[in-house]
């Protein structure tokens, strides 16, 4: 969640998908979950919902004052998979590809994919084998070269090393 808008109450947010209309487009009112930085979360009811140039604007049931929505800064919405629209064939949910297992173009296995986030550029997946190590893939074309959800398994571009590795740069001063 963003900061607060105007006077009334209502709350700002940008979705991880900045072409989604989704949250304009389900019947009013629904319930949303708002989880705080510790993971905590709390179930809200969605009693206006509109799009203005980037962003949301959300009046939430209980909350009429800027104040009272500046409490709700930094959090993150979560709205039911029930009430968003099924993808389409060839589209899938960010959500859906966590838990899949995750290899490069070689077959070699980098781990599961643990969680997704979003850059505001794309999207990233947070991938960690069985030692622990994460291993970050951009969730655009280029990388991505199968994704399988009912499988469970992504196949995603990798490069080599050397280009991971930027030991070999020098500071030019």
């Amino acid at each position: 969640m963003g900061k607060p808008h105007a006077t009334r109450g209502e709350v700002s947010f940008r979705a991880f998908n900045e072409e989604s209309r989704t949250p304009t487009n389900i019947p009013l009112p629904y319930s949303i979950l708002l989880e705080d930085a510790e993971g905590k979360r709390q179930e809200m009811l969605v009693t206006t919902a509109r799009f203005v140039r980037d962003h949301f604007l959300l009046g939430l049931e209980g909350i009429a004052d800027r104040d009272t929505a500046e409490t709700f800064k930094g959090r993150i919405l979560w709205i039911a998979r029930s009430l968003l629209p099924p993808p389409v064939p060839g589209e899938f949910y960010w959500q859906d590809l966590v838990g899949c297992e995750v290899r490069d173009q070689h077959g070699k296995l980098l781990g599961e994919m643990k969680s997704v986030f979003n850059t505001h550029a794309h999207g990233v997946a947070s991938v960690v084998n069985a030692e622990g190590d994460e291993t970050l893939i951009p969730l655009v074309p280029a990388f991505l070269r199968t994704i399988d959800v009912p499988g469970r398994k992504l196949v995603v571009e990798r490069l080599p090393e050397e280009d991971m590795n930027d030991a070999h740069l020098v500071d030019i001063e």
